[in-house]
């Protein structure tokens, strides 16, 4: 009986060994993975990170996953987006800068900096009147005209104020 006994012992012993090993197989595998996943995800991010800096904003890094290291990778592409964005942008301002100041210089060879002096048309007019003197001349037009009207009607009456006294008269 002893026989057996041992053998039941021994028989316990390889089954807890068998399951041990199994698990310990099990768990080195599931390590491995996860092992060759987080340094998957770190050497894509670097090598996102050595794109940038060469200036290559166009790099995305394969997301995989919803873990912490997904959510930086699906940042990081989200960055150079906005990057290449905003390059963009600046490259279209710098391209409106260039033409503006094209035109500026066009604009500066077309047009004179000073009035031409043209003596042919000053010699054969006399200096335009100022606004005053024009307006009171047409307000003297004005009222003759009105008389001249008023007289032809035929109605004894009173002119108005505003037809004697033109500075009176609504502007």
């Amino acid at each position: 009986m002893s026989g057996s006994v041992g053998y039941g012992i021994r028989a316990i012993f390889v089954l807890i060994a068998s399951v041990l090993l199994v698990v310990e197989l099990v768990s080195l595998a599931w390590s491995l993975s996860l092992t060759r996943t987080i340094t998957r995800s770190v050497h894509n991010l670097y090598q996102g990170t050595q794109h940038v800096s060469s200036g290559d904003f166009s790099h995305q890094i394969p997301v995989r996953g919803a873990d912490q290291l997904s959510a930086l990778a699906r940042s990081f592409n989200s960055m150079t987006g906005q990057i290449r964005h905003f390059i963009g942008e600046m490259r279209k301002k710098e391209k409106l800068e260039s033409e503006l100041e094209i035109a500026r210089e066009v604009q500066a060879r077309l047009f004179p900096r000073t009035v031409p002096e043209l003596k042919t048309l000053e010699s054969r007019h006399p200096p335009s009147r100022d606004a005053r003197s024009v307006r009171h001349s047409l307000d003297k037009l004005w009222i003759s005209s009105s008389n001249v009207i008023w007289a032809n009607s035929g109605k004894n009456r009173e002119p108005s104020p505003s037809l004697e006294n033109p500075s009176r008269c609504p502007s």
